[in-house]
């Protein structure tokens, strides 16, 4: 798709923000001006009806298209901590809102993203402190896509405290260092956890982490997480 194709493809060239579309066989069907020149590609005939493995950032495609096919199954728009891969070898770590896209009689045609920040690097790096865990390289080595949401946890009956204490609990705080995180006493994050055995039918905290596994949120973030330490502007 050419943004001299017709005149919807020249106003999708000429959004504002970085915006990219692909079909549901997830292929690139628009990406717009401003990702274009992040990029340093000259113009979107490089990447319109090629998908993610025949682009620069192949070596991500496992993850990106993983996030797809998650927004195609899930029907809900999500936002992705994701690297964004330069041609000059440059890796950004960015936050990437996707959503399904739909034609004029509703039917789903395919994923529509907007990357939204590129001030997640903060936020990573305050993550492998937590983890001790190589984030870059986490994604190097395949792991699964961090999704920023509430919902999973919310799922779960849990309250946002409980749900900011099981995430820290489950990337190696203690109580004592998760009430510092949080500001509230050690005896409250206490109560908190032991909510959460209550909620999740676990007799420790291991069991509690466990259970997090089995249950995948291990890769999933609270936005408030988010809002701590990149900022209001992420959203």
């Amino acid at each position: 798709m050419s943004k001299q194709d017709n005149g919807f493809e020249s106003i999708f060239y000429n959004l504002p923000g970085l915006v990219f579309a692909k079909d549901l066989n997830l292929n690139y069907v628009g990406m717009n001006k401003n990702l274009l020149s992040l990029l340093n590609l000259n113009n979107d005939d490089l990447v319109i009806g090629n998908n993610d493995y025949h682009l620069q950032w192949q070596q991500y495609a496992d993850i990106y298209q993983a996030e797809d096919k998650f927004i195609i199954n899930k029907k809900k728009s999500y936002q992705f901590i994701e690297p964004l891969l330069l041609d000059d070898k440059k890796e950004l770590i960015s936050i990437v809102k996707k959503s399904l896209n739909y034609d004029e009689n509703n039917n789903p045609i395919g994923v529509i993203g907007t990357i939204i920040s590129l001030k997640a690097k903060t936020a990573v790096k305050s993550m492998c402190k937590l983890t001790q865990y190589d984030f870059a390289n986490g994604f190097n080595k395949g792991r699964n896509s961090y999704i920023i949401c509430d919902e999973i946890f919310s799922d779960l009956n849990l309250s946002k405290r409980e749900s900011e204490c099981l995430f820290y609990l489950i990337h190696g705080k203690t109580a004592k260092l998760i009430a510092k995180q949080l500001n509230i006493s050690t005896r409250t994050v206490e109560s908190y956890i032991n909510n959460l055995k209550y909620k999740l039918n676990c007799e420790t905290k291991n069991d509690i982490i466990d259970r997090s596994i089995e249950l995948g949120i291990m890769h999933f973030i609270p936005s408030q997480y988010l809002l701590e330490n990149v900022g209001q502007n992420y959203l």
